[in-house]
């Protein structure tokens, strides 16, 4: 083979990807979530409709509560809607406000660690991962040290085989009595809550309240509420 289509086979390869590795090789959890994370990186413009469910028992999973979500990627902004919880991410800038509690945090200079699709972020929370091949996806298993203060002892991933979008990923409770179940009691049994990824289109899509300004009012290092949300307590997190 000549030096020339050497290379061009080379380059293919590394296009390629991951895609490659469904016939040859199990890949490692981090060139998974990696990829994965690239998926959504590589598209300019993402929406997705997510449903999130709280479950009891992983064995024969009890719903405790169940409601519905949307992530949306325009260029460089990113909006994400989690019941009555909003996070937007829009130039150096990053909010989330809680409607129901009626509270905002604010932080400038943020390193985007709440944006839900920068994944690589795990793995250097977890100690153990596993990989498994389960067909037409992979499953990645991160699973915390025995004695941690993250709120999830083990995260689970399932990544398309086809193109590495990620599917679904389920989060298992550290301290399970601290949610109630579906019953309104504190018991100390399994929880895990599961984001699934219901459908996804690379279309273009306008964010709702896309400007920072609609919520706070900044200048310099200082932010303040809007009057429309003057009963609304703010947090300002900016990095110094």
């Amino acid at each position: 083979m000549s030096r020339k289509y050497k290379t061009v086979w080379i380059g293919l390869f590394l296009v390629i990807g991951l895609q490659g590795w469904a016939q040859t090789q199990k890949p490692t959890a981090g060139e998974l979530l990696l990829a994965a994370q690239e998926f959504f990186n590589q598209k300019e413009y993402v929406k997705a409709e997510m449903q999130y469910t709280l479950y009891r028992n992983s064995e024969a999973p009890i719903t405790i509560e169940k409601y519905d979500g949307l992530f949306i990627k325009n260029k460089e902004d990113i909006y994400l809607k989690i019941q009555d919880t909003e996070i937007l991410h829009k130039d150096s800038h990053y909010l989330k406000v809680n409607h129901s509690q009626k509270a905002m945090e604010y932080a400038e200079g943020h390193d985007m660690e709440q944006n839900p699709m920068v994944l690589e972020r795990y793995l250097n929370l977890f100690a153990e991962q596993e990989v498994k091949d389960l067909g037409t996806v992979w499953q990645c298993t991160l699973t915390a040290p025995k004695f941690t203060q993250l709120p999830y002892g083990r995260v689970i991933f399932y990544i398309s085989k086809e193109n590495n979008q990620l599917q679904k990923q389920i989060m298992e409770l550290v301290a399970p009595a601290a949610i109630l179940d579906e019953n309104g009691k504190r018991e100390n049994t399994q929880k895990h809550l599961e984001i699934a990824i219901r459908s996804l289109r690379s279309s273009n899509a306008s964010i709702p309240h896309s400007e920072i300004a609609t919520f706070v009012n900044i200048s310099k290092s200082t932010a303040q509420v809007t009057s429309a949300y003057k009963t609304y307590k703010l947090i300002n997190r900016t990095l110094n």
